[in-house]
């Protein structure tokens, strides 16, 4: 008796009924008709409107941005409500290959809803996709591309209600986003923005500011130009901050995160306080201190599949993701900054090198060697498995 209710004690007539769900489960499949009409729950089907894994849209309008780029804006039938701050990824084809990157979402999280999205892109002649994206983003024509992802928004039960944002360049679009959303009430705080530019004819930006400044008082902004020797530095910040508890957000080009890296620990702000949204390949291995150096220009990789083997080059100074697309493998991908996990595969034989700002893995896919391939570069012949897309 004494085992019996110990046993019970701790639920054990729920374990024998867990046991026997295997023999329902057997009957249930013997019973299913293969003619019945599945129909998905309304948790599903909104889950899936909220998260979707990939969205279309029709270009319908290119406004450009001086010689910093353009707003494209695509019309559907209703786009992924999102969080500001976020990004989606855009995929498209350049004869076999495949070029995607993660971009900026300008517009509001209400005008998503209503069916409009607008992505900015920067100029860059050199850019393997943005020297492109001119071309082949065509007035009228329907492109995919992903839900929206990132962490880079506002939460209230993590940041302060008072956020200082500094950007730099094209890193002021998805701070735009973030004022167009408290402007039109979808997000509630103090946003103050802090706008770095090397001159005033790359502050293209700035009228939409001061258009969303004027209609509320919980956003504010400053410019700073670089050739007037002006810079956002930790007295700045401290300055808009006063005495009040706030969070700082950091978008921009690569040097800027270094740069407030240190302003950060100057700040003494911890990590919850201070964050910041990086996608994009490294401009200059050779830059980075840890970087042990590449004995060859390329290196040989055997990419495995599915149920197919891939052979090609890898270029030393290219993350591996970028070789596999330009052999039109479409492998998944997101943030390309090693961050989200999207491009994640083994190593299971070689070298490799990723670089501590865009090492996003777990611990336990450290020790089982995985990488993120967007963040991974050769340091010798590879062979890499990678799961099923």
């Amino acid at each position: 008796m004494a085992k019996k209710e110990f046993l019970k004690g701790f639920g054990f007539s729920s374990i024998m009924n867990f046991l026997r769900r295997g023999k329902i489960r057997e009957k249930k499949i013997a019973k299913f008709d293969e003619n019945q009409v599945f129909v998905p729950s309304q948790t599903n089907l909104k889950a899936a409107a909220l998260h979707p894994k990939t969205q279309e849209g029709t270009l319908v309008e290119i406004t450009p941005m001086g010689d910093k780029g353009n707003i494209y804006t695509f019309q559907g039938d209703g786009f992924a409500f999102f969080r500001a701050g976020q990004y989606v990824n855009i995929r498209l084809n350049y004869g076999k290959s495949i070029i995607a990157r993660p971009i900026s979402i300008v517009s509001s999280p209400l005008e998503a809803l209503d069916g409009k999205l607008s992505l900015a892109i920067a100029s860059n002649p050199k850019g393997y996709f943005a020297a492109k994206a001119p071309e082949l983003l065509q007035l009228y024509k329907t492109f995919e591309f992903s839900g929206p992802s990132g962490d880079f928004y506002y939460s209230s039960t993590r940041d302060e209600p008072h956020v200082i944002a500094a950007a730099g360049g094209i890193g002021i679009t998805p701070i735009i986003s973030m004022a167009k959303a408290i402007l039109e009430g979808s997000e509630d705080f103090k946003l103050t923005i802090l706008y770095g530019v090397k001159n005033e004819k790359e502050a293209v930006f700035a009228p939409i500011l001061n258009e969303i400044c004027n209609k509320t008082n919980k956003v504010s902004f400053r410019l700073f130009y670089e050739n007037k020797g002006e810079y956002i530095t930790s007295l700045a910040i401290k300055a808009e901050a006063g005495n009040s508890p706030y969070s700082l957000f950091v978008c921009g080009p690569q040097g800027m995160y270094e740069a407030f890296d240190k302003i950060a620990k100057e700040l003494g702000l911890d990590q919850k306080h201070y964050r910041k949204e990086i996608f994009g390949s490294i401009k200059s291995l050779e830059s980075i201190p840890s970087y042990p150096g590449s004995k060859q220009k390329t290196y040989k990789g055997i990419i495995h599949m599915v149920d197919k083997i891939y052979e090609m080059e890898l270029p030393y100074d290219q993350p591996i993701l970028y070789a596999l697309e330009k052999e039109g493998i479409a492998t998944p991908n997101r943030c390309r900054g090693g961050i989200c996990g999207y491009c994640r595969g083994r190593i299971l034989k070689g070298e490799v090198y990723i670089p501590e700002i865009g090492d996003g893995r777990r611990e336990e896919d450290k020790k089982k060697g995985y990488a993120h391939l967007c963040m991974t570069y050769p340091l010798s012949d590879v062979e890499i498995e990678i799961p099923a897309p």
